[in-house]
């Protein structure tokens, strides 16, 4: 499954995350995409979307 850097553009909390789509893995962060910078960080087969995407990592804003 595709990974995900997203960083809000209001608090620049970051957030990586694997889900099938970058949309999607915004709303698991709780933001909406056009509050977000979004980059695909591993591609990877999305064909599994019934699979639970995961947040992998979490960091403090600056």
């Amino acid at each position: 499954m595709p990974r995900y850097r997203i960083e809000n553009r209001v608090t620049k909390e970051v957030v990586e995350v694997e889900a099938p789509f970058a949309q999607t893995a915004c709303k698991m962060a709780g933001w909406a995409i056009g509050d977000c910078y979004v980059k695909l960080l591993r591609e990877g087969p999305s064909t599994n979307i019934t699979e639970k995407p995961k947040v992998l990592k979490l960091k403090e804003g600056k």
